[in-house]
C-alpha cells in the first residue's frame, strides 16, 4: 500500500530541486515557502488517512486536542495533548529541526515569510546597459535582496519584479534566520538552507517509509 503522504513527499522533492536551479530570490523565497507548506501537509495527510488504525495511534501517537482555560482572559482555549513518549509525535516535539518547520509553517500562513535573510555583492554594474529590458516608467531598486524593477509606482498595481541580467555581475547570498543546530541528537554541520531543507526532507521520507513498511508487514501477515 502507497500512503497518500508520498505525494507530499514528491512535491517536498520537487521543490528541492527547484530550489538549486533559483535564478533570484524572490524564486527561492517562492520554493522555500512551496517546500515548507508542502513538508507540514505530509503529516497532516498522513494523520487524516490513519488516523483510525490502532496501529497507527500507537506508532505515531494521538492527533486529540486538549481543551483549557486560559488564566489571564478565562477563556476556553484547544491545544495539542502533551505526545505519549516513544511515539513519533513525542520524538518530533522533542526534535530542533522538527519544531523549527512546524513553527515556521504556522508563522508563514499568518505573517509571510520573513525568516529568509540576505545580502548583495555587486562587483560590476552598469544600471544603463545592463538591463535593457526595464520596464517602461519602472525604477531600478537595489537592496539587500538584490536588483528589482519597481512597476506601476504610486498606483494600485504598484509592485516589484526581479531584474535579471546577463552581463552585471552580483552575488546574493541567502541565509535563514534562528536556523536548528541540532536533529535527533546530532549537530547540524553547516546549517544553511539546503542542508536544512534535505534533512527535515530525507527525515518526513524516513517517517512515511517506516509506516509504510509496518503497514506492509501486517498486510502481508493478514
Amino acid at each position: 500500500m502507497i500512503p497518500r503522504a508520498k505525494q507530499n513527499l514528491h512535491a517536498c522533492k520537487y521543490h528541492l530541486n527547484n530550489l538549486l536551479k533559483a535564478n533570484n530570490v524572490e524564486e527561492i523565497k517562492i520554493i522555500f515557502v512551496g517546500f515548507v507548506n508542502s513538508a507540514r501537509s505530509t503529516t497532516f495527510v498522513l494523520q487524516s488517512e490513519f488516523n483510525e488504525d490502532s496501529r497507527f495511534i500507537k506508532w505515531y501517537g494521538e492527533s486529540k486536542k486538549e481543551k483549557v482555560i486560559c488564566e489571564s482572559c478565562g477563556k476556553k482555549k484547544t491545544l495539542p495533548h502533551e505526545p505519549k513518549k516513544g511515539t513519533k509525535q513525542y520524538e518530533m516535539s522533542k526534535d530542533e529541526l522538527c519544531k523549527f518547520f512546524l513553527n515556521l509553517r504556522n508563522q508563514i500562513e499568518k505573517e509571510g515569510i520573513d525568516n529568509l535573510g540576505c545580502s548583495t555583492t555587486i562587483d560590476f554594474m552598469n544600471t544603463e546597459s545592463d538591463y535593457p529590458n526595464q520596464p517602461e516608467n519602472s525604477i531600478l531598486e537595489i537592496d539587500t535582496d538584490g536588483v528589482y524593477f519597481r512597476i506601476f509606482s504610486g498606483t494600485p498595481k504598484e509592485d516589484r519584479i526581479s531584474a535579471s541580467s546577463d552581463t552585471a555581475k552580483l552575488t546574493t547570498s541567502i541565509y535563514i534566520l534562528n536556523t536548528p543546530t541540532q536533529h535527533l541528537g546530532n549537530k547540524i554541520e553547516n546549517p544553511n538552507l539546503i542542508t536544512v531543507m534535505q534533512l527535515y526532507y530525507e527525515y518526513l521520507e524516513s517517517l512515511v517509509e517506516e509506516w509504510t513498511g509496518i503497514l506492509n508487514c501486517a498486510m502481508a501477515i493478514s
